[in-house]
């Protein structure tokens, strides 16, 4: 019929057309791959993934070609994918690089356990039916194997704070380190997470093998760059950098060091000048945004908050820091309801955010709700092993202190203990009410299930921090049957009797400001 559409049947069309079948010139795949890599440099990762994939196709599943197109699925957020693309030929038992980008579409995906399974899987039992034919990737497209296991270590120590196992994590960034000790990320993680006290921060740095790994002139480099980040209760002082390094004075990471080391200092106003120096030149640096907002908390800066809290969550709604912002406005303006529900929302979007759950407990202390600030203290303390000034506020620390001494009788659960002299082989014990008015120093949690020396968590002194110095302080006592002896002995520990004279002296100050 005229005017109707002919239907086009592919069939007819001529095979040539397409593609010389008689032709014997080679497909060069070298030309592929370098648009690959090209289009992953311009971020056209879809791009890259489209003939990542035909490479493939065209090299029947070369190992090489295989791992960047896993890598371009990485890139394009489809990390099951990636990963079964990789596991599905055992790429993953027989090279470190395939194994490592395997474990971390895991990781990306939330699958925490698997990727370890994956990161723990050996060679020797490594052979598959998919394996016998594969080579290793090629050195001059990976890294050796001595950096794919420094990366390695920083994911496990990544899936282990993920999974709030802190004490594996900080053993991996340690590992990670050691095996290349350009890897920031690991140390950011072990210091900006607070997972180090200050002698193990120094300890670490004599420990990192920066002589084998740098020339001198590097070494000296790396060492005073990571040193910055060091001493952050120590007095604020003018950083000396030699001639060659001069430049990095005005370095964006080196000045928000300054500022947190003139926070933990009290001296807000200074901290609050090289914060806003910062942002003035990066509006939204990552390690300069808590510290600000704490700042302007500290300051009472409430409208300036209000407006940094807003950009911040039109620009990052999913991060926690913008809602921890929204939660200290709140707190700030005294609408401590609407403040934990913020607070709340940013701990759920980062579980391991320190700050967060500090002026969650915050919240909580102001209106002497003493259990569940101890709560959410006892966690901050957790997160932040090595920051020994994690309660700022006084009015909070006052509060708490406040709300400690007039708690009305709290329902304390028992323990069970095995016990063959007893019916049914169980011995119940509680916590008694007389333990916490005999030692006026403690203070119960219900919601820890467990007493608190309240003297030692809002004044932490050094020693507290190793061994059973956690009892009490970063863990809650929990064993009824030697309650007694244990806090009798804490009571005498030197640590302790300096702690306490802390809280005198601040209880006093608060109560007489003028003496």
């Amino acid at each position: 019929m005229e005017g109707e559409r002919k239907e086009l049947n592919v069939e007819e069309i001529p095979v040539s057309s397409l593609y010389d079948r008689d032709s014997t010139v080679p497909i060069n795949l070298n030309k592929y791959r370098k648009a690959v890599k090209k289009y992953i440099n311009k971020h056209h990762y879809h791009t890259a993934l489209f003939w990542a994939d035909k490479v493939v196709s065209l090299n029947n599943g070369d190992c090489q070609d295989i791992f960047w197109l896993a890598h371009c699925l990485f890139l394009t957020e489809q990390y099951h994918r990636a990963a079964y693309c990789i596991k599905s030929q055992n790429l993953h038992k027989v090279d470190l690089g395939c194994r490592y980008l395997a474990a971390k579409c895991h990781f990306a995906g939330k699958e925490y356990q698997e990727a370890l399974a994956t990161l723990d899987v050996t060679e020797a039992n490594s052979i598959g039916p998919n394996t016998r034919n594969q080579e290793p990737l090629d050195k001059s497209v990976v890294m050796g194997d001595k950096n794919w296991e420094s990366s390695i270590q920083l994911l496990k120590g990544q899936i282990h704070e993920a999974m709030d196992n802190r004490g594996l994590a900080a053993m991996c960034f340690r590992e990670a380190l050691h095996l290349d000790v350009y890897c920031y990320e690991a140390f950011h993680s072990l210091i900006h997470h607070q997972m180090l006290l200050k002698e193990e921060e120094k300890a670490l740095m004599e420990s990192l093998p920066f002589g084998k790994q740098c020339c001198e002139e590097e070494s000296k480099i790396v060492r005073l760059l990571y040193e910055t980040q060091l001493k952050k209760y120590d007095k604020p002082s003018e950083m000396i950098f030699p001639p060659q390094l001069e430049s990095l004075e005005n370095n964006l990471d080196i000045k928000t060091a300054q500022a947190e080391r003139c926070y933990y200092n009290c001296d807000y106003q200074q901290c609050f000048k090289i914060t806003s120096l910062v942002l003035n030149k990066d509006s939204f640096h990552s390690g300069c945004l808590p510290i600000h907002i704490s700042c302007l908390m500290e300051l009472q800066k409430s409208n300036d908050l209000f407006y940094f809290a807003h950009k911040l969550v039109d620009l990052y709604p999913e991060k926690a820091i913008a809602w921890f912002a929204v939660g200290c406005y709140y707190l700030l303006i005294n609408k401590t309801d609407a403040a934990r529900r913020y607070l709340s929302k940013a701990t759920t979007l980062d579980r391991v955010f320190g700050p967060a759950w500090l002026v969650y407990g915050h919240s909580f202390a102001v209106e002497n709700e003493h259990d569940q600030a101890m709560a959410a203290y006892f966690k901050a303390s957790q997160l932040m092993k090595g920051c020994i000034m994690w309660i700022h506020s006084d009015i909070c620390k006052m509060k708490l202190i406040e709300s400690c001494a007039q708690a009305a009788h709290i329902e304390m659960p028992s323990c069970k203990y095995a016990d063959k002299s007893r019916t049914g082989g169980v011995h119940e014990r509680f916590c008694k009410k007389e333990w916490i008015e005999k030692y006026t120093f403690t203070a119960y949690s219900s919601s820890a299930r467990g007493i608190f020396c309240l003297p030692c968590v809002l004044f932490p002194v050094d020693q507290h921090t190793s061994g059973q110095g956690q009892v009490l302080i970063a863990h809650p006592l929990t064993n009824w049957k030697d309650t007694l002896a244990d806090l009798k002995k804490h009571s005498h520990l030197e640590y302790h009797l300096k702690s306490e004279a802390r809280i005198e002296t601040f209880v006093r100050t608060m109560n007489n400001p003028k003496q």
